[in-house]
């Protein structure tokens, strides 16, 4: 199979986000433009007659056949202060349907390995073996 550059894996994870939040009931709406998130979220996401949403950051990647799992997570998931959630999108290879775990991003914060440039928190990389 072709190898897909990470933009587009990225790009498949999160209308994937979309379109099963929107088959269980929820308002899903992108944020993106030009292909990048505005203000971290990815996806905004809302009940029908309720006047709150959720922002939702998507993080995608291929499991190994074994099931080992690494996503990118940046500052904002780290950073935020608990209205974030997380989505981490396995796409399986695109075998079958692609697994999703949401999360809390208070959650994520004390579950990843970082990696430090000089000493801001580039990006973390959260594992699932």
């Amino acid at each position: 199979m072709r190898r897909r550059s990470a933009a587009l894996k990225d790009e498949a994870g999160v209308y994937h986000v979309a379109s099963r939040l929107s088959q269980e009931g929820f308002h899903a709406t992108l944020t993106r433009v030009a292909g990048k998130a505005s203000g971290g979220a990815d996806v905004l996401a809302g009940l029908p007659g309720v006047y709150a949403t959720v922002p939702i950051a998507v993080r995608t990647t291929e499991c190994t056949p074994a099931g080992d799992c690494e996503w990118r997570v940046g500052k904002a998931a780290l950073a935020d202060d608990g209205g974030l959630f997380v989505a981490l999108v396995d796409l399986k290879r695109y075998e079958a349907l692609p697994r999703v775990w949401l999360v809390p991003s208070t959650q994520i914060s004390g579950d990843f390995a970082s990696r430090e440039s000089g000493s801001n928190i580039a990006t973390g990389v959260l594992r699932r073996s």
